[in-house]
């Protein structure tokens, strides 16, 4: 029972993936009521932080701001917001916050089609990710992270550094002894292996 629960999941995981990963188009979406008043809300609590040279907090509702962007496909203004708390991390020299941020503005970029700066971006946050590895969660992150630069690799139609970071991602899901994540690296090793033909 255990063997086809597994194979279901995994065939699930192969038609999911194929069925996001083949042209994306993002319809822009209009903010609603609420995004709205959440936004004035984070932009007076990112005032009243700076006000206070709190950075940290600042950089947190700049965020906030960002995610409500990115959850409406509204990338620009998203992006805006991430840089925004980017620096300000920059200035706290904040590893954590700058490897998660750089991985959504790779990923961001990567939605947009712009794919040199999502690899930017990303490689950034595997610089960072790297020094992280020695606790589950950072190998996760790790391994997302790789996962999202040979993936924007792959679109560039380099390959060979695509597979560089995608065998280096299997170590890693390896480790975190996961069923799913090690069925994900399959998953994009195979679409690497169709794009390469």
């Amino acid at each position: 029972m255990k063997e086809l629960n597994f194979k279901c999941f995994i065939l699930f995981l192969v038609f999911y993936s194929s069925s996001i990963c083949f042209s994306q188009t993002y319809t822009k979406q209009a903010l609603t009521f609420q995004d709205s008043a959440q936004i004035k809300k984070y932009t007076e609590n990112y005032e009243m932080y700076m006000e206070k040279s709190d950075l940290r907090n600042a950089s947190d509702f700049l965020n906030q701001i960002a995610d409500i962007y990115w959850n409406r496909n509204q990338f620009d203004k998203s992006t805006e917001y991430f840089l925004q708390s980017l620096k300000l991390n920059q200035k706290l020299g904040n590893d954590n916050g700058m490897a998660g941020i750089n991985s959504n503005l790779g990923m961001i970029y990567s939605d947009m089609g712009q794919f040199q700066k999502s690899v930017d971006h990303l490689e950034k946050a595997v610089i960072i990710r790297r020094s992280e590895k020695n606790s589950a969660i950072g190998r996760e992150n790790l391994f997302n992270s790789l996962l999202n630069l040979s993936a924007s690799l792959k679109q560039l139609g380099k390959y060979d550094e695509s597979v560089t970071y995608l065998e280096e991602a299997l170590g890693y899901a390896k480790e975190i002894n996961s069923i799913a994540t090690i069925a994900v690296f399959y998953i994009q090793l195979a679409e690497m292996h169709e794009s390469r033909g």
